[in-house]
């Protein structure tokens, strides 16, 4: 990290944003490494919006920012017009990082969705990947219950299908180990809330949720499901 700060120490004119060959710039380089005083500077410049051009680092800075767990400096960018919704180029939005690696950090979560809403750019809750996962996909094989309640408030799809035909509820039943509370609080949520779970749903494989359970040995979760008239 002190040779990244050195680097801007002799390259500091931000008019200019010099590029590798992989296409990283010293923008991304900013961002990644929490810079916010030249990040600040970059802004007067540069496009929040840009990405590299590469394949080593092809994420939009707000995901590199978000992936490093650089928190001012993604308030600042979405503060200075940094697309929320902007995917790279496996489709995996700032919202799927943040699921995948923010654990229980409901405060971040909480503020990313807030700037977003005051700046009129509403959070896409159920876009997908290249093989179409959505963050809810991704907070149900994290285990995040509080994120998962979260995600279903701000309108995700309990029902939303990837390319195989795998539902979020296909996701918590064909993990290594089993978690009812999840599933249980899934449940409760949708039921509260009038949103119909297909628990019956069948991915490409022919399975559904409680024939993964049968395979992985979760008879608690096969429990739930069954009162639910899961077959």
């Amino acid at each position: 990290m002190p040779q990244v700060y050195r680097l801007f120490e002799i390259y500091n004119k931000f008019h200019v944003n010099y590029e590798d060959d992989n296409g990283l710039t010293h923008f991304h380089a900013a961002c990644m490494c929490g810079r916010l005083d030249v990040v600040k500077e970059f802004l007067n410049f540069q496009d929040p919006n840009s990405r590299p051009q590469g394949h080593t680092y092809p994420d939009p800075v707000l995901s590199l920012a978000v992936r490093h767990k650089r928190i001012k400096v993604i308030e600042l960018l979405l503060k200075k017009g940094a697309e929320p919704n902007l995917a790279n180029v496996e489709g995996w939005t700032p919202l799927h990082f943040i699921c995948q690696d923010y654990d229980n950090d409901m405060g971040t979560l909480g503020r990313f969705f807030k700037i977003c809403e005051l700046r009129g750019k509403p959070v896409n809750v159920n876009a997908q990947t290249e093989s179409g996962w959505t963050p809810l996909h991704v907070s149900m094989e994290h285990g995040n219950v509080a994120l998962v309640e979260f995600l279903l408030d701000k309108g995700a799809n309990p029902n939303a299908a990837d390319l195989n035909g795998t539902t979020p509820l296909h996701v918590v039943c064909c993990k290594e180990y089993e978690e009812p509370d999840l599933l249980q609080r899934f449940f409760n949520w949708c039921e509260e809330n009038g949103r119909m779970v297909d628990v019956n749903a069948v991915n490409v494989e022919g399975k559904t949720p409680l024939q993964w359970c049968k395979e992985h040995g979760h008879s608690r979760m096969a429990q739930l499901l069954r009162r639910k008239f899961a077959v």
